[in-house]
C-alpha cells in the first residue's frame, strides 16, 4: 500500500504465489507459496550524522537502527582511500552506533581527515545519510605511526648523527636510563656511545658520541630489537621502531 508515490506504508504484507505462476529457464514451474514482508516505518527521509575521532577510533552515532550495510568496511573511505588492512568495524551496544578502529601504524599525523560514507549505507527504515554526512571532516584522530631510523652520518671521528622519519621528543632522549636504544658497530665491533639531542629542539636528529674511530671504517647504527629497551619517542608518544639498521655515510 502506498499513501505517497513510491513509498510503501508501514505494516506486514502477505504475498501469495500460485502454483505454475512462473517457470525457470528449464521450464520447471514453481509450487504454490506464501510469505510475509514487514515494513517497520514510513520514514525514508535522509538524515544527518556527525562522526568524531578519538585516538585511533572513529565513532558514527547514527541515532537510528542501521542495517548491516553500516558495518561493511567497503562502504567507508578516509581521504578518498579504502580503510587500511586490519581496520575493525562493529556496532557498539546497539545498531545505532558504529565504531571504526584503525590499526597501529595507519594514522600518519593528527590532522583532520575526510570520512566518506557510501550511499548504500541505510537505516532499517531505508533512510540514507544526507549529502553533507556522506563526506565530512573528522577531527580527534592521533598519530599512531612509530618513528623510524632512516639515516646515519659520520660527523667526526667520535660522533654520528642519526636522522629519523619524524621529529623526536628531546625529553625522552635526555631521560634515557641506559644507552641501549641503539647498537653501534665499527667494522662489525660493538662501540659504546652516549646520546645528545639535535641542534634544533624536538627535531628529527640525534647525535651519538662514541670512542674514536677511523671515519674510513664501516659504521652501522641499528635500533635495538628488544622492545623493553626502547625509550626514544616521537612528539606524540609513539616509541621508536625496533630492528632497523642503517649504514653511516661520510659527512
Amino acid at each position: 500500500i502506498e499513501t505517497n508515490a513510491g513509498v510503501i506504508d508501514a505494516g506486514t504484507y502477505t504475498i501469495s504465489l500460485g502454483a505454475g505462476a512462473v517457470e525457470d529457464t528449464s521450464t520447471n514451474a514453481n509450487t504454490a507459496s506464501t510469505f510475509t514482508v514487514t515494513k517497520s516505518t514510513n520514514s525514508t527521509t535522509d538524515f544527518a550524522v556527525s562522526a568524531f575521532g578519538s585516538g585511533d577510533t572513529i565513532t558514527l552515532p547514527f541515532g537510528t537502527p542501521m542495517t548491516s550495510s553500516a558495518i561493511q568496511l567497503a562502504n567507508y573511505k578516509i581521504d578518498n582511500k579504502a580503510l587500511p588492512a586490519g581496520t575493525l568495524i562493529y556496532f557498539s551496544g546497539d545498531k545505532e552506533t558504529v565504531i571504526i578502529e584503525l590499526p597501529n601504524g595507519s594514522i600518519a599525523n593528527s590532522d583532520e581527515v575526510v570520512l566518506s560514507v557510501a550511499t548504500s549505507v541505510v537505516s532499517e527504515s531505508g533512510a540514507k545519510l544526507d549529502t553533507a554526512s556522506r563526506n565530512q571532516v573528522v577531527s580527534g584522530l592521533t598519530d599512531n605511526v612509530q618513528p623510524t631510523l632512516v639515516a646515519a652520518k659520520k660527523l667526526t671521528s667520535t660522533t654520528v648523527e642519526l636522522t629519523f622519519s619524524e621529529n623526536i621528543n628531546d625529553a625522552t632522549i635526555a631521560a634515557l636510563v641506559a644507552d641501549d636504544d641503539f647498537v653501534v658497530k665499527v667494522n662489525g665491533v660493538n662501540f659504546a656511545y652516549s646520546t645528545s639531542t639535535g641542534t634544533a629542539a624536538n627535531d628529527n636528529k640525534l647525535v651519538l658520541t662514541t670512542a674514536a674511530y677511523n671515519t674510513s671504517q664501516n659504521v652501522t647504527v641499528g635500533t635495538t630489537s628488544v622492545s623493553a629497551n626502547v625509550d626514544v619517542e616521537d612528539t606524540i608518544g609513539n616509541l621508536l621502531k625496533t630492528g632497523t639498521t642503517v649504514t653511516a655515510t661520510n659527512n
